[in-house]
């Protein structure tokens, strides 16, 4: 198991799009047991930040296309190095999976251009689904 999603693509081979999808998906098989024995404790709505989870109908997908913008918001919490710069193309590639994926399942895309335009985004999405 590797700490982060953007790392889980190394069991496959290099770094491209077709083993970072395999190291998400390997992530999300790994993971499902334990997310759905954590749902089951709670009945109703649950809200939670987990792209390792695979989206159901009222999931919000949270993008940034502009990558410069990603990237910058991508090492506020990291350091800047080789493994770090891997992780953050790993990111990108991920992305454009998560973004067709959505497509796919029509759900909502917001693009994550500043807090508060996201933040409006997601509650009156959030609130179509919860009532």
């Amino acid at each position: 198991m590797y700490e982060y999603t953007t790392e889980a693509w190394k069991k496959f081979g290099p770094l491209n799009y077709k083993n970072v999808v395999k190291g998400l998906v390997g992530i999300r098989q790994a993971f499902k047991p334990f997310i759905e024995q954590e749902l089951a404790k709670y009945s109703g709505n649950v809200i939670a930040e987990a792209v390792f989870v695979e989206p159901s109908e009222s999931a919000v997908l949270i993008t940034n296309s502009d990558e410069e913008l990603h990237y910058n918001n991508f090492f506020v919490h990291r350091k800047r190095n080789k493994d770090a710069d891997l992780q953050f193309q790993a990111a990108r590639l991920m992305q454009d999976f998560l973004i067709q994926e959505a497509k796919e399942k029509s759900l909502t895309i917001v693009e994550n251009r500043t807090i508060e335009d996201s933040t409006t985004a997601i509650i009156a999405t959030v609130a179509k689904f919860v009532q």
